[in-house]
């Protein structure tokens, strides 16, 4: 959670990629919370 706080932190200066973090934090989320509907 740390990391995701940091990065998100640091998109506050680069708002140019605030929707490739975005992605990314959404895959993460759906790979720990959704592994479930993919076994």
């Amino acid at each position: 959670m740390i990391l995701f706080r940091g990065a998100l932190r640091q998109e506050h200066s680069d708002p140019a990629r605030l929707g490739e973090v975005n992605r990314l934090i959404t895959a993460l989320t759906l790979l720990f919370t959704g592994a479930d509907y993919y076994e």
